[in-house]
């Protein structure tokens, strides 16, 4: 099991530093407006995606192991394509792209859908190192493309961007699918109506609770580009960057979480699953805080280096996030602990309030202290949301703030 952790978290490792690589070319290419057009595309189908994993999401992990795999393959292929062709049209009557840009816009969310069930199918079939290869592949088939538009095609804007993504996600599919076709083909038959009921019985919930989690990471890019109307991109370009450096540290909880679900999905003893995450969680807080520190020793002619002088504020945006980060990567583990025992409610009402935050912070601190408002919104939201699941998780195990926080006592020691 230990093994399956370091693995992940190796491969997200590598994701994580080629994704920097990324960051650091797109900045210093397109500039913060560049940046700001690409998050905002990126956030976009994103929330596609959020709104497709209803039935092609996390409760597929937790539902695998129960149901044939073979059963649930019509219902969340299916509903990702429909998604993916038709919601980006429904965002579009308010997004107002133009027609070029709806177009990556649609086979962007298309490609998504389907490569991220294609992951959560390996995942519930605990082909972990697989699904890591998959998204390793992903990541990489982004940075070559780049590479070479960049510098071969001299092709320096935001669709050279969107072309990178939608070959990266493209490769995803067709590597994660090939390594299913044992797993789900042929394809049982099953009522289409009452297996989507019942992903969705498990799945709402936890969907629900993910995209107003994203939209609570994300809604301050909305209201920077809504209350700036000339420099809005580019504040969006610069917040953008600088939340994607000190998120990157996640990398770490993403990893052991990744691992901790499937896990706890086919695993029914429930004290092994409280123990089990207590060590996980502190595992996260030591390595997330270590990542941090050495973030914050960074000067900030550093991130000027390496991104451009437009993003000369970048360096505050990481400090005035950080504790926020920290928390975060602590209390991941715990949401994903409630998701992978059934208690999805639980971690949506984190994000609920966490988006509550998000929204009346936003609208007070963004106009008033622009990217520095974001910030500090951010990291309040970020604060409030692993507070409730601290509570929550005490009060539900059992645990004490004394075994949460204060015992190390055989923290690698994690088998069944």
């Amino acid at each position: 099991m230990l093994n399956k952790i370091i693995q992940t978290i190796f491969s997200k490792g590598i994701i994580s530093i080629i994704n920097f690589l990324i960051v650091i070319l797109t900045a210093k290419f397109t500039g913060s407006e560049g940046r700001g057009q690409m998050s905002l595309m990126y956030l976009n189908v994103t929330l596609i995606l959020m709104i497709n994993d209803l039935i092609g999401g996390s409760a597929l992990v937790y539902l695998i192991p129960k149901l044939k795999a073979r059963r649930l393959v019509l219902p969340s292929y299916s509903i990702a394509i429909i998604s993916g062709l038709l919601l980006p049209f429904i965002f579009n009557l308010y997004l107002g792209y133009d027609f070029k840009d709806y177009l990556w816009f649609t086979f962007l969310s298309l490609t998504l859908n389907l490569s991220s069930v294609s992951n959560m199918f390996l995942n519930g079939l605990e082909k972990i190192k697989h699904n890591n290869i998959a998204n390793i592949l992903q990541t990489l088939t982004l940075f070559l493309v780049l590479l070479f538009m960049l510098f071969v095609k001299d092709q320096k804007n935001a669709q050279t961007y969107y072309l990178a993504l939608l070959i990266g996600y493209s490769i995803n599919f067709i590597y994660s699918f090939f390594q299913l076709r044992k797993d789900i083909f042929p394809i049982e038959k099953a009522n289409f109506f009452h297996i989507c009921k019942e992903i969705l019985s498990y799945g709402f919930i936890v969907q629900a609770g993910n995209a107003i989690q994203l939209l609570n990471y994300r809604l301050s890019y909305y209201l920077l580009d809504h209350f700036f109307p000339v420099q809005g991109k580019q504040y969006v370009g610069v917040f953008s960057t600088g939340s994607s450096v000190a998120e990157a540290v996640w990398v770490i909880m993403n990893g052991i979480s990744m691992v901790q679900y499937a896990t706890l999905a086919n695993n029914d003893n429930k004290q092994f699953a409280i123990s089990y995450s207590i060590k996980l969680s502190k595992i996260c807080f030591i390595l997330t805080t270590f990542a941090v520190l050495i973030l914050l020793l960074l000067p900030n002619t550093v991130f000027i280096y390496l991104f451009g002088q437009d993003f000369s504020e970048m360096r505050n945006v990481i400090m005035l996030i950080s504790p926020g980060i920290v928390l975060m990567g602590f209390t991941g583990i715990y949401s994903h602990y409630f998701a992978g025992i059934g208690m999805m409610k639980i971690s949506t009402q984190a994000s609920l309030l966490a988006f509550a935050v998000t929204a009346i912070c936003g609208i007070i601190f963004i106009p008033k202290y622009g990217i520095e408002g974001a910030a500090y919104t951010s990291c309040l939201s970020y604060i409030i949301s692993s507070l409730y699941l601290i509570v929550s998780f005490k009060i539900k195990t059992k645990a004490s703030i004394t075994e949460q926080f204060f015992t190390f006592n055989n923290i690698l020691k994690l088998n069944k």
